[in-house]
């Protein structure tokens, strides 16, 4: 985590990432992030092998404006084969 702090959930854990803190997440791994500071929030992935890079060109793409281009992430990460699953309790 380079700015801000981000609450992850990974396989169901919480964890709060800080500036310096590093977050491990194995392939395949079911996780979620939201903000959780005032300040934008700037992370540094390393995604090895580079698999997701295609996803994230796309992303930055296509999605200009939050949270109106939202919408749009599903069909993105189905072209990458990447799924995303609902909010625990159906909430946004």
């Amino acid at each position: 985590m380079i700015e801000g702090v981000l609450d992850f959930e990974i396989d169901g854990k919480p964890l709060r990432v800080a500036p310096g803190d590093f977050a491990y997440l194995p392939r395949n791994t079911v996780h979620a992030f939201k903000g959780a500071s005032p300040s934008p929030t700037r992370v540094l992935i390393f995604a090895v092998p580079a698999h997701s890079s295609a996803f994230f060109e796309d992303v930055n793409r296509e999605i200009h404006t939050v949270p109106d281009d939202l919408a749009k992430m599903p069909a993105i990460g189905q072209r990458h084969g990447i799924e995303f699953m609902p909010a625990p309790g159906g909430s946004r």
